[in-house]
């Protein structure tokens, strides 16, 4: 990235990868908090746990904190799930496309597909 020449591509190829970043540190800081939960049900003390990860009990206490991860549902077919990131801000060009999904999709090299799954009005909770 840092060898792109015009400056402003630059910053937005950087800028996306940061994004990109960032949602991968907040997923794992998520399973971590899981992974922590499951080890205290599990009988495990603070102390325990800190030593395993080479950080204070303090720290792990400020790990548990936030939305803990919950386990995946298993796939309703033998796919693999398929997850389009967008970055934000958009590019311009993608912004004033037809559909940021089908953009991003293809800039991805991911073969775009849409179905609709309900249509009709449906309770509220």
């Amino acid at each position: 990235m840092a060898a792109i020449a015009d400056p402003i591509e630059r910053a937005r190829v950087i800028t996306r990868a940061m994004t990109e970043q960032q949602g991968i540190a907040e997923e794992a800081a998520r399973i971590r908090r899981g992974a922590i939960a499951e080890a205290r049900e599990a009988g495990h003390t603070l102390e325990e746990i800190a030593k395993a990860l080479g950080v204070t009990p303090g720290r792990v206490s400020q790990m548990r904190k936030g939305p803990v991860a919950k386990a995946p549902a298993p796939p309703a077919s033998s796919r693999p799930p398929v997850i389009v990131q967008r970055a934000l801000p958009t590019d311009p060009a993608t912004r004033g496309s037809v559909s940021l999904f089908l953009v991003e999709a293809e800039r991805q090299g991911i073969t775009p597909d849409r179905k609709m799954l309900y249509v009709g009005p449906e309770e509220a909770a």
